[in-house]
């Protein structure tokens, strides 16, 4: 079931150019999230960047109780999302969507995607 959360920034790391790794500590997410889900964060607190933007999950340490998200600066509100630092706060919805199931059956998967 999604929340609404207010959670603490661990890290931010660029990873290349424009993208970026972002890690949350959330025990909910880390306990609730399955693969597939992503969350919606709040991006800015003003009008500037209003509408939430959808991140997908793409890693989750139990254990710790973190995830990580990564996303590309595309605009105004993933600007600000890259701007955020190590013990700030942010405002998600998480985790939404509908899981996938992977049988295990499977020997080998393959995810492509493009723009």
């Amino acid at each position: 079931m999604s929340k609404l959360l207010n959670e603490e920034v661990v890290s931010i790391d660029k990873i290349a150019w424009e993208i970026y790794k972002l890690t949350i500590k959330s025990e909910y997410v880390s306990k609730n999230a399955l693969p597939g889900q992503f969350i919606n964060i709040k991006c800015s607190e003003g009008i500037t960047a209003l509408l939430r933007r959808p991140i997908s999950i793409c890693d989750v340490d139990r254990a710790n109780g973190t995830f990580d998200v990564c996303f590309q600066i595309k605009g105004i509100g993933t600007e600000y999302l890259a701007r955020k630092a190590a013990s700030e706060l942010i405002d998600i919805i998480a985790p939404i969507g509908n899981p996938f199931h992977l049988s295990k059956d499977y020997k080998k998967i393959a995810v492509v995607g493009g723009e």
